[in-house]
């Protein structure tokens, strides 16, 4: 990958003037409206207090209250939405910009990027965490290419994208109802040799085979964040190696929930609150900012794919 810093400078010129003026008059518009609209709400809400506590008239001082309450309760909402929707200019940029931003960062690699399409559902199935469903989508597929460590091209390819699973069911009165099982970032690679051992950290449900032992660590943050599960003792400590620990944990605290499996030559990897090229419902306040997101993400978990492959102690002779 190219460095952070050529990174930010390229995404920092991207974004042409227009796009960035139009955004900063969007967010401002749609905050002012929605703050006029709040406070209009507050008033309309002591004008009805007013009626409720002074007006005389009976039932019609009654109804005139519960107007203004109404009014209260209908600008309070319409505010509160405007302002929400001050980000919405934010994703229709993130969308224009994504596959120039994902081609910059990914600069030097061989690689696919298909925001229309979504891992394969056995792909997903093979992970075991959902096994049965309904309803199966996604987007934002990226396939990497893992080069050998002298730069040339392998076999070896690393998938992610988001996924969506439903369940779909029918309440007492025959409507349609939905729960979702899993929303997040899904990944795995298949690697040229199997490992020594299965592993499995914060997915102590896997079953592929025999009952694996729970791992206990030396590192005590480790420890915190991850339930460590193997079928060695010995070959899962050699896996965990210090740099692998440290960065599983960056990963962790920006995903807030993630699963690791090594299994076979199979490493899959889940994400259930993190989507990694979404902006839907962002807090940056730039597209500058939302987009060395995406840059970390990637680069993390493409560290520790590399920081495994590199790592001749924890595969097979074959």
């Amino acid at each position: 990958m190219i460095s952070r810093e050529e990174f930010r400078g390229y995404v920092d010129n991207l974004i042409n003037d227009k796009d960035r003026s139009n955004l900063k008059s969007r967010r401002k518009i749609f905050s002012v409206m929605g703050i006029v609209l709040i406070l209009a709400a507050v008033a309309c809400l002591v004008v009805g207090l007013v009626k409720t506590f002074t007006d005389s008239s009976g039932v019609m001082g009654g109804i005139n209250a519960f107007f203004w309450y109404f009014l209260a309760f209908g600008f309070f909402v319409i505010g509160f939405v405007l302002i929400m929707m001050k980000s919405s200019g934010l994703s229709k940029l993130a969308a224009k910009y994504k596959s120039d931003v994902i081609e910059k960062l990914l600069e030097g690699y061989d690689f696919s990027f298909d925001e229309t399409a979504c891992m394969p559902m056995n792909k997903f199935v093979d992970g075991k965490i959902v096994t049965i469903f309904d309803e199966y989508e996604g987007e934002d597929l990226l396939v990497v290419n893992i080069p050998s460590l002298d730069g040339n091209a392998t076999d070896v390819n690393f998938a992610i994208s988001d996924v969506k699973v439903q369940e779909v069911g029918h309440d007492s009165n025959g409507g349609e109802t939905r729960r979702t099982l899993y929303n997040g970032s899904y990944g795995y690679i298949t690697f040229p040799k199997r490992f020594k051992c299965q592993l499995t950290l914060n997915r102590d449900n896997y079953r592929n085979g025999g009952y694996l032992d729970r791992v206990s660590l030396e590192d005590i943050m480790f420890s915190r964040e991850f339930s460590v599960r193997t079928s060695d003792q010995v070959e899962a400590r050699y896996i965990l190696t210090p740099d692998l620990m440290l960065r599983l944990l960056e990963l962790k605290k920006r995903a807030k929930k993630l699963g690791i499996v090594l299994d076979g030559r199979r490493m899959y990897i889940s994400m259930p609150q993190r989507t990694l090229f979404e902006a839907k419902h962002v807090k940056d306040t730039d597209l500058s900012s939302l987009y060395m997101r995406y840059y970390d993400d990637v680069e993390i978990l493409l560290s520790i794919i590399n920081e495994i492959q590199q790592n001749d102690k924890v595969f097979t002779l074959e």
